[in-house]
C-alpha cells in the first residue's frame, strides 16, 4: 500500500491511500495509525502537517484531470503501479469537486 498527501478546498491536508481512500488525519482512525506506522519507515517521510493557499488548487486539479483523463484511455495497458496512480487521481479530483 502507497499513500499520498492532498488537501481540501480549504488547503487542509488529508492522506489519500493507493486504492483511491481518503484518510482523515485522526488519531482515532485506524487507518490514520496505519498510514503513520508507514510513514515512520519511509526515507522521506510525508509531511501531513502542512497546509497550502487555497487558490494553489485550481492548477492542481487542472493537472489531474489532465492526466486522469488520458491515462483514461489506455487503462487496460498501465501497469499495477500506474494503475494505483490514476485511482488516487480520482480521488483528488473527486475531493477537490
Amino acid at each position: 500500500m502507497n499513500y499520498l498527501v492532498s488537501y481540501d478546498s480549504n488547503g487542509n491536508p488529508y492522506i489519500v491511500r493507493s486504492d483511491g481512500a481518503a484518510i482523515p488525519i485522526d488519531a482515532r482512525n485506524s487507518d490514520f495509525r496505519i498510514f503513520l506506522a508507514w510513514n515512520a519507515q519511509q526515507s522521506t517521510p510525508l509531511d501531513y502537517t502542512t497546509t497550502i493557499a487555497p487558490q494553489g488548487l485550481p492548477v492542481a486539479q487542472i493537472a489531474a484531470n489532465a492526466a486522469a483523463a488520458r491515462l483514461k484511455t489506455n487503462f487496460a495497458t498501465l501497469t499495477a503501479n500506474e494503475k494505483d496512480i490514476v485511482l488516487v487521481l480520482r480521488a483528488i479530483i473527486v475531493n477537490l469537486n
